[in-house]
């Protein structure tokens, strides 16, 4: 059964995350997130992945805010290892989530709109969605296409199960068993062409940015 939510705030919301050494990064994104959301009650799970490396064993997760859970075991010797690791740490969390809603979030994805949270669960109320979340980036060829990717997965666990979710990839001898996609030699000219666009627009972006961070401090 689940746990009946706060009733302070109209939603209430957990997050899930496996952190891999990227405790700082964490950190840095709970107090931009929780900054900007004041009006959802937030649950914040970490599989603290990092502990599965011997040497860093001891390493403290750094902030209490994080309800830490225990580190999964990594694969070994299997194509995709790092990604099995990252979903079988995913997948332990789900057990924990006692809210409607769910919030899957890598720790160096930034929402950086106010009240960001609250406006996407309004939203998929109002028009029943199941999921709403960013997509792949389009380099990334063999992804579904106009589907929030794990990186950024809103949840409402009253339509979509939290049994019926599975984040573990779908490899089997090096390969993706699904989702396959060999596009013709064509499409691959066009494609390099978009990422060339890509690439052309992110530099201008970035210079763009650095001559109003000089501006700023002059």
């Amino acid at each position: 059964m689940r746990e009946k939510s706060k009733a302070s705030r109209p939603y209430s919301l957990t997050i899930c995350t496996v952190n891999y050494k990227t405790e700082a990064i964490l950190g840095l994104n709970k107090r931009l997130l929780l900054q900007l959301n004041s009006s959802v009650d937030i649950t914040w799970l970490v599989v603290n992945n990092t502990r599965y490396d011997e040497e860093r064993s001891s390493r403290p997760l750094l902030d209490t805010y994080f309800t830490e859970l225990p580190c999964v075991a990594r694969p070994k010797n299997i194509y995709g290892m790092d990604s099995y690791h990252h979903g079988f740490g995913l997948n332990s969390c789900l057990e924990h989530v006692h809210t409607r809603y769910m919030l899957v979030l890598d720790p160096d994805f930034f929402i950086l709109m106010n009240d960001a949270i609250l406006h996407v669960l309004l939203h998929m109320n109002k028009h029943g969605l199941a999921f709403f979340g960013a997509p792949w980036h389009p380099k990334y060829i063999k992804k579904y296409r106009d589907f929030p990717c794990p990186h950024c997965l809103f949840i409402d666990t009253d339509i979509a199960k939290v049994e019926s979710l599975d984040f573990a990839p779908k490899y089997e001898d090096g390969k993706l068993t699904d989702r396959q996609f060999l596009p013709d030699w064509a499409l691959w000219k066009q494609f390099a062409g978009f990422l060339k666009l890509c690439k052309g627009i992110d530099k201008l972006t970035s210079q763009i940015v650095k001559q109003d961070l000089i501006k700023t401090n002059n």
